[in-house]
């Protein structure tokens, strides 16, 4: 019976990081076929964010393989599966652009084997079950009942390793852009951080806030009102 790796070997993954970022940092010719690779592979946690996607040739998506499969252990069902993916990738794939949109062309229109046909409602009602969009918004023990747990810890290892494996510039941008994204959403009763405040009776969100209501400074503030620091 197949085992089961939950966390990665840590060595063969910053191998396989590195390698990730050095991919990002190539200018592939226009006239060669890329393919999406998810850096942080779905069976941890399904993620098709920007961040979590790279396009690689297929020789970069057959190594990515070869790399991620090195950081499961013998025998695990993930190291199989990405070994056999490299495999395929290999043996299988397009690498001639022309081609590749000329095979695409001909599946288009009647071309396509679901042409005129439609999906029956328990086909659609599948598609929805197991869509992302059913899944916005709801907590983890609602879409993974008992496995909840488990899927919680993979998914924070995942963005753990992620982020340490992030260079410097990559992570002071990330964080410039996320301070950007919560300027005034954060603000007065937004700001789960800040302390309500009453001066002389009448309640703010915070001293800032009434330090700018009574155009003093926050030390002025405590000096000329009566300031009492609510919980």
């Amino acid at each position: 019976m197949l085992s089961s790796s939950e966390y990665y070997l840590w060595e063969p993954y910053v191998k396989y990081r590195n390698f990730i970022l050095e991919c990002k940092n190539k200018d592939y010719d226009n006239s060669e076929v890329l393919h999406k690779h998810h850096i942080i592979p779905r069976h941890v946690f399904v993620n098709n964010s920007v961040w979590n996607l790279v396009h690689l040739t297929v020789e970069d998506h057959v190594k990515a393989h070869l790399l991620l499969s090195d950081c499961f252990e013998e025998g695990s069902p993930e190291k199989i599966k990405n070994l056999q993916s490299a495999r395929i990738l290999n043996n299988m794939s397009i690498r001639d652009k022309e081609i590749l949109n000329k095979i695409g062309d001909s599946y288009k229109g009647e071309g396509n084997p679901f042409f005129g046909k439609k999906h029956t409602d328990e086909s659609i009602l599948k598609i929805k079950e197991n869509s992302s969009i059913s899944k916005k918004g709801k907590k983890y023990e609602e879409i993974y009942l008992e496995k909840s747990s488990q899927e919680k810890d993979k998914r924070r290892l995942s963005v753990k390793n992620h982020w340490e494996n992030l260079s410097e510039d990559e992570k002071s941008n990330r964080i410039s852009k996320m301070s950007e994204s919560l300027k005034g959403k954060m603000v007065g009763d937004k700001n789960p951080f800040s302390t309500p405040v009453l001066v002389d009776g009448v309640r703010y969100p915070s001293i800032t806030a009434a330090a700018k209501d009574k155009e003093v400074s926050q030390r002025l503030l405590f000096k000329r009102y009566e300031v009492i620091k609510l919980k």
